[in-house]
């Protein structure tokens, strides 16, 4: 008798699914059964989607599948407060999974196992999708097996954990980073090199950025008008806070409205201590970056004083909203306090009781919401309104449309048309509408946990400010409304130019100007490391944890690069002393990461970009050999001798191999002979950077005083070298290949000999002052 066992699996999915769905539903005005992919992410409307100027079909999720994709929304939103986009990227792993499930011929999620991981990946592999994509993707996947998997997922910066339901689904399943997110943006590959230079900003660009600054901001003091001009004022202001310092995007909607502080530093300028006034940001630190102060530039802190101005000043509208739909019993002083509608007219004029909380049409009077009505507006005929209207009036649609500045009853919030058509019940239902559309109201929360409260946000708009042309909730154009757009988004658009409006550089006369928002961080750690800055210095200054992203950052040239080095070995005496360092003692002096190689320093960021010639270093660009550098001398010559004798061993035979290595060994004993000429010409000082140019043997020799650049091509015996006299050679007998091989032997150790072990004293490896 065969009994079947109840899958664990299987009954844990079901509990899950069936206890999300107890909980309310946390999208507004969304439905459960409407889940479906609209390209790799779930949507909630069934219909067509635009996406990349493309209409993107809307496919509904099948069955048990949506309802678990449903319920792990629910438990992410619900129990840990995620975002619409960030539950959008996770909802990617989602759509992955069902791919290798279908793949598999498998019909429930409880049925994934190893292989159904493997086919996820396998899929991603053969896809004709960018490295970026991938790394993207494959990052979600790794997130929904392990939300499917374990109950503790990750922990947040403040220490807290965050747990994911107990479903236990295949704990044994190993997952893996196939595709590494860095890659494609930091190794050799033309997607890298064309990412990185996308993200470096021209003059151009900043120019127009600068110039469009000053003509849409108004002056440091001057009487701010909230809703004038406010999406090219936001912009501007948002880009030069960016050009302060070089924090990430991210964090700058996490500024709060006392993140500028003043103070006085003192600095040593050649031995005399001066007293110095500076301006600081604190920032908040994400991708496991503490809370930071940083330092403005000095060219830049006017601007950063003008921008808070504004910031603080336009966006006062939005904080006091925040505080009333926060707390409506709120006294209307508090909710005004320290800010310009204070001592508003209006008060004054219609008696309002600043002891006594307001209502919401009293506070939108104030703010100037129902300013310049028509004489015919249907609000007029409301007795006394905006501030002396019974809470009791009736109401009727249309009226309710005019009370929130829409025009039109599409998208019209249901809690607020099935509310008591009254003034007092429209508002009751608008605040619960409010706080229920602004995700984690009455905060703003980064997906690393940290977050600032909206009333002392620096940044926080109304919807009739910058909502413009969509929203991210129904009635979000209102001006009544808050955070009805995404801050990010709104800047990103307006920098590139995609969306439905002209880019800010477009719009006022740069038609070939454009930014990227990460562009301003590239640009200053790129100026940094021009300056001077040691890159230990600018991992501090830029809020990086590690410092393996600061060369993705550098878009110096090559040649800036050699200086560098170069700088390294120059002594504060005039006669140059070559030292000879390792790697480390390099970085710790320079803040410059720099490799000793068997001869010469290779400044290439081999943790950045791979070698490509398997460590042969002799005529490589990128190696920087020292004259008056003993060993590397000692152990160039070993090194020709044991070429020389290779290219010797194959010119005695005529064969397509001998000649191909005749051509290599023919090459490099060229170039070895170029350096040693180099190292023993009297004519160049001792502490001198010695480098090839290009492919051939002309060197490129910088002065360590002077730090000028020359060009070297050294007069060789033999610049043929490798090509053989006759066409044809005779083998070499069997006596002639033992002594071959004895004296390769003998040349190898010599070479052995000359690659002095890491512990011998350093006074050994440079030349003494003779």
């Amino acid at each position: 008798m065969n009994i079947a066992l109840p899958n664990l699996y299987k009954q844990n999915t079901q509990q899950f699914i069936q206890s999300m769905k107890s909980l309310p539903f946390p999208f507004p005005g969304k439905k459960w059964d409407d889940m479906c992919w609209v390209k790799r992410w779930v949507n909630f409307s069934r219909k067509e989607h635009r996406y990349n100027d493309r209409m993107q079909e809307a496919k509904l999720l099948p069955q048990p599948y949506r309802d678990l994709v449903g319920a792990s929304l629910v438990f992410l939103k619900s129990q840990w407060g995620l975002s619409y986009s960030s539950l959008n990227e996770w909802s990617d792993g989602f759509k992955l999974l069902y791919a290798a499930l279908e793949a598999e011929g498998l019909q429930a999620v409880w049925q994934f196992d190893q292989r159904t991981y493997d086919a996820a990946l396998n899929i991603l592999e053969v896809s004709n999708e960018s490295h970026t994509t991938k790394a993207s993707r494959n990052t979600a996947l790794n997130f929904v097996v392990r939300f499917l998997s374990k109950s503790r997922l990750r922990t947040l910066n403040n220490g807290e954990h965050r747990y994911g339901p107990v479903l236990a689904l295949n704990q044994s399943i190993q997952i893996e980073t196939r595709f590494d997110k860095d890659y494609s943006y930091l190794q050799v590959t033309p997607e890298g090199d064309q990412s990185r230079r996308d993200k470096m900003p021209d003059n151009y660009s900043l120019y127009a950025a600068a110039d469009i600054y000053n003509k849409v901001m108004p002056g440091f003091d001057a009487d701010i008008d909230p809703f004038e001009n406010v999406r090219d004022r936001f912009v501007s202001a948002y880009l030069s806070l960016t050009l302060c310092a070089p924090q990430r995007v991210a964090e700058t909607v996490l500024l709060d409205r006392w993140s500028l502080t003043k103070k006085t530093v003192s600095e040593n300028r050649g031995g005399v201590r001066y007293q110095v006034d500076t301006s600081t940001i604190i920032w908040r630190g994400s991708k496991n970056y503490p809370d930071h102060e940083k330092v403005v530039l000095d060219k830049m802190m006017p601007i950063a004083d003008r921008s808070f101005y504004y910031l603080e000043k336009s966006c006062e509208p939005g904080r006091i909203l925040v505080r009333f739909y926060e707390h409506p019993e709120t006294p209307l002083q508090d909710l005004l306090k320290d800010t310009q509608f204070s001592n508003t007219s209006a008060i004054k004029h219609h008696k309002l009781k600043l002891k006594k909380p307001p209502t919401l049409w009293q506070l939108g009077g104030i703010l100037g919401v129902y300013d310049d009505l028509p004489k015919d507006h249907r609000l007029h005929n409301i007795p006394g309104f905006p501030y002396r209207c019974k809470l009791d009036h009736p109401l009727n649609k249309q009226d309710i449309y005019a009370l929130f500045g829409i025009k039109t009853n599409l998208g019209a919030p249901e809690i607020v048309m099935k509310a008591q058509p009254t003034l007092q019940g429209v508002q009751a239902a608008w605040i619960a509408y409010i706080k229920s559309s602004v995700e984690n109201f009455p905060y703003r929360i980064h997906n690393n946990g940290k977050k600032v409260h909206l009333a002392d946000a620096l940044m926080v708009f109304t919807g009739k400010q910058l909502a413009i042309n969509q929203s991210g909730f129904n009635w979000g154009k209102s001006p009544l409304a808050i955070e009805s757009i995404g801050l990010q988004m709104t800047f990103y658009s307006a920098l590139s130019g995609k969306s439905k409006t002209d880019s800010i550089f477009k719009k006022h006369g740069y038609p070939n100007a454009s930014l990227v928002t990460h562009g301003p961080r590239h640009y200053l750690n790129t100026k940094a490391l021009q300056g001077g800055m040691q890159e230990t210095t600018l991992e501090k200054w830029s809020g990086r944890a590690s410092h393996r992203h600061t060369r993705a950052y550098d878009h110096r040239t090559m040649e800036e690069k050699h200086m560098e080095l170069l700088a390294f070995c120059e002594s504060e005496v005039k006669d140059i002393q070559v030292r000879i360092v390792d790697e480390k003692t390099f970085e710790e002096a320079t803040g410059v990461a720099a490799h000793r190689m068997l001869t010469g320093y290779c400044v290439q960021p081999l943790y950045l970009e791979p070698c490509e010639r398997a460590n042969q270093c002799i005529g490589c660009k990128q190696i920087c050999h020292v004259k008056g550098d003993k060993q590397d001398l000692s152990i160039l010559r070993a090194d020709e001798a044991i070429q020389s004798k290779r290219l010797e061993i194959a010119t005695r035979e005529d064969s397509p191999r001998s000649k191909r290595w005749r051509k290599i060994h023919g090459e490099k004993l060229t170039k070895l002979k170029a350096l040693i000429t180099v190292f023993t010409d009297d004519s160049i000082e001792r502490g001198a950077i010695i480098r090839f140019k290009g492919e051939d043997e002309t060197l490129l020799i910088t002065n360590a005083a002077n730090t000028l650049t020359e060009e070297y091509l050294p007069r060789l015996e033999d610049r043929r070298a490798g090509e053989p006299e006759t066409s044809r050679s005779l083998p070499a007998p069997v006596d002639a290949e033992q002594d071959d091989l004895a004296e390769m032997n003998a040349l190898f150790a010599d070479l052995e000999n000359a690659c002095m072990p890491d512990d011998a004293p350093l006074e050994n490896l440079y030349d003494s002052e003779d």
